[in-house]
């Protein structure tokens, strides 16, 4: 329940400040946030290796899908593919 600027918390008799609160809610979001842009930042991370894969078969499974972190350059894929 809220009363005034105190809101009152029923998960034992303490209370804590509306704004309190609110600044927990916003830490909680930032560090989420944060989290979120570090993973996606890590999935888009480049190498100037050649792809492996690619290189062999001419074909590249994480190519297709955007998560392959190497380099896809046609003119290095295998003529004679053992």
């Amino acid at each position: 329940m809220t009363k005034g600027r105190q809101l009152l918390i029923d998960t034992g008799a303490s209370e804590c400040n509306a704004n309190s609160v609110i600044s927990l809610c916003v830490l909680c979001c930032s560090q989420a946030k944060q989290k979120s842009i570090a993973v996606l930042t890590n999935k888009m991370k480049k190498s100037n290796q050649p792809c492996v894969f690619y290189r062999r078969f001419g074909k590249c499974m994480r190519k297709e899908k955007g998560t392959c972190p190497h380099v896809h350059d046609p003119k290095q894929v295998a003529v004679c593919k053992k």
